[in-house]
């Protein structure tokens, strides 16, 4: 009877791991028999009394979803099923923007508890990894047909986004019963920033007349990131040093809040709608010696390519012609150029 227990025990833990692997999932909305349920609305009030987790046994999520790279959409097939790539079917089934997400969700230690049936209480510190980059079709479209294609379009060739994370967070939630159709809930987060790299802006857009075919190139830069100072350091070709783990780890500097808010109505035993916010908040990432902000220090400016005049460089000498090249050069440089800061920076979370 005994080993009868401890299969049903293991049986158990074993389908609560495979489930909390899902928790961020919109499927566990309202899947109750699972506290995790709790991240995606905090009015969800689990079915169980009383929970526990602890590291081997806690929740962890790992995601990764994109909306573009679908193998029908850039591989076709010829009359004799040879297969392909297909460019102009790939460039006609991208989106506006296209993404690539990866997520990873380590509950280290999380409980909760019912007190007098109307309220629960919860805990839990997680830590979070998150990547989203973006990109843009016009991009994609420049790479395959340049800009010949796109006379009197403005192309936005730039647009892309990168946006990485490395935070700890401690959640405190509270559920409210107000009555048998109507949960509120709330949960207070204190957020400590380890790592992050934010695009918080990359436009770079080109226009080419149809008339002349000038090109227009306008451009406006702002990224922020917070990395471990050896990092910076083998970057930039000083020191090779390696990241200290302990010391990453325990970093406590960059402080953060946020809050989720939620709430759910129970029409009838068949129907229950719920609404929340997640992830509403902020983090401080600062430290001179970790954080870097390059801005563009010329955002509202252009440049026209209007050609090349082969004059300025033929049968002249070399003085004249490094002066002609140096004045080209400087021209576009202007729009790009960026003024790189070691200046604090807030980080919105991906609300």
């Amino acid at each position: 009877m005994s080993k009868i227990k401890y299969y049903i025990a293991f049986v158990f833990i074993a389908v609560s791991l495979q489930l909390s692997a899902q928790t961020q999932d919109m499927g566990m909305h309202n899947l109750l028999q699972v506290p995790q349920s709790q991240y995606n609305n905090p009015a969800n009030v689990p079915f169980c009394k009383f929970y526990i987790g602890f590291p081997a046994l806690s929740s962890l999520y790992v995601g990764f979803s994109q909306n573009a790279l679908i193998a029908e959409n850039f591989i076709s097939q010829r009359a004799d099923d040879s297969l392909y790539i297909d460019v102009d079917n790939f460039i006609e089934s991208l989106h506006k923007r296209n993404y690539l997400f990866a997520q990873v969700d380590e509950e280290i230690l999380s409980f909760g508890f019912q007190f007098k049936e109307k309220h629960y209480f919860s805990f839990n510190l997680t830590e979070h990894m998150y990547f989203r980059m973006g990109y843009p079709k016009d991009f994609m479209e420049f790479l395959a047909y340049g800009n010949g294609a796109n006379f009197d379009k403005e192309m936005e060739v730039g647009g892309f986004s990168l946006n990485m994370a490395h935070y700890r967070e401690m959640g405190f939630g509270y559920s409210y019963i107000y009555d048998d159709k109507w949960t509120f809930g709330a949960r207070y987060k204190l957020l400590f920033g380890l790592s992050n790299l934010w695009t918080k802006e990359t436009h770079l857009s080109l226009h080419t007349a149809e008339e002349d075919y000038f090109i227009t190139a306008s451009a406006n830069l702002e990224a922020h990131a917070h990395l471990p100072e050896a990092a910076w350091l083998s970057m930039q070709g000083e020191e090779d040093e390696e990241v200290d783990i302990g010391e990453y780890m325990m970093n406590f500097g960059n402080m953060g809040m946020g809050i989720d808010l939620g709430a759910t109505y129970k029409m009838d035993d068949k129907w229950t709608f719920g609404a929340s916010v997640i992830d509403l908040g902020y983090i401080r990432f600062k430290g001179e010696e970790n954080t870097r902000s390059f801005k563009s220090i010329n955002p509202e400016g252009s440049f026209t390519f209007q050609g090349i005049d082969i004059n300025d460089y033929l049968n002249k000498p070399d003085s004249v012609v490094e002066k002609n090249m140096e004045n080209f050069l400087d021209s576009i440089v202007d729009i790009f150029d960026l003024d790189t800061l070691k200046s604090p920076y807030s980080y919105p979370l991906n609300t």
